[in-house]
């Protein structure tokens, strides 16, 4: 019963997961609390951590191993969140970040910035 229990929480973890970084990566950026984003992809980096130290040094599990590498590459992008979500970024500070980016753009309702646009 305890390997099962272990196995439901990983794959809610990866179902979860999923979910949560297609609304961070394609929803209008700014409508998003970038500390609840940060936070949950520090906890579930942390959970991905205990999950492996809890198995056998010779046990691999595809599952996991995925979610962590997949998770990974979302901590890379922490830094960015947190300083594009900081909630004094003002609209003239969004247009030097897009001048930087040689973007030229500007959000629209019909065109939001999304984080995907943003890496």
């Amino acid at each position: 019963m305890k390997k099962f229990n272990k196995r439901s929480t990983l794959w809610n973890n990866w179902n979860d997961f999923r979910k949560n970084k297609k609304k961070w990566y394609d929803t209008a950026f700014k409508t998003q609390n970038a500390d609840d984003i940060v936070k949950a992809i520090g906890k579930l980096a942390r959970e991905n951590l205990e999950m492996k130290l809890k198995m056998a040094k010779e046990e691999v599990d595809e599952v996991l191993e995925k979610l962590t590498e997949d998770v990974k590459e979302c901590e890379s992008h922490k830094n960015l969140i947190t300083f594009l979500g900081n909630k004094a970024m003002e609209d003239k500070h969004w247009a030097k970040v897009f001048e930087a980016l040689d973007a030229g753009r500007i959000e629209s309702a019909s065109e939001p910035i999304t984080l995907n646009v943003l890496i």
